[in-house]
């Protein structure tokens, strides 16, 4: 797994994660070592994690921010984008699920399969998108 910091190695919250220890998680940034975080630094983070990407998974979104960033980031580098759609998801959720490029990833509850399948494509009325497992 590859964690991409939005400010440099010496100040990441990363390091501390166990996973770094165990050999399951790499840290990159592109940042300088000494610098701190910033709100800018972590947009600026966006366009090195879709480099890194073949897809956008969001997997719950309450508010306009980062998450939202990322979503048009993906959009405009031509990447996969889904958005988790359930019960209880909000306005937000919907109007994302409506954008263009953006493939809802229908979830009504329990663990989920990821990635979906070809045969995961759902055919509720008037939906398009892909059903959890």
């Amino acid at each position: 797994v590859l964690g991409i910091a939005a400010e440099g190695l010496f100040h990441s919250r990363w390091l501390r994660r166990p996973e770094i220890k165990s050999g399951h998680l790499a840290i990159v940034s592109e940042f300088a070592l000494d610098d701190r975080w910033t709100p800018g630094r972590a947009m600026a983070r966006n366009r090195t994690i879709a480099g890194f990407s073949s897809a956008l998974v969001i997997a719950d979104c309450v508010s306009s921010g980062g998450t939202t960033a990322q979503l048009e980031v993906h959009r405009a580098a031509g990447l996969r984008v889904y958005v988790r759609h359930g019960p209880g998801q909000g306005a937000l959720v919907d109007e994302l699920c409506r954008r263009p490029g953006v493939t809802p990833w229908f979830w009504s509850e329990g663990p989920a399969t990821w990635p979906p399948r070809a045969n995961d494509v759902t055919t509720a009325p008037g939906e398009t998108g892909v059903a959890c497992a």
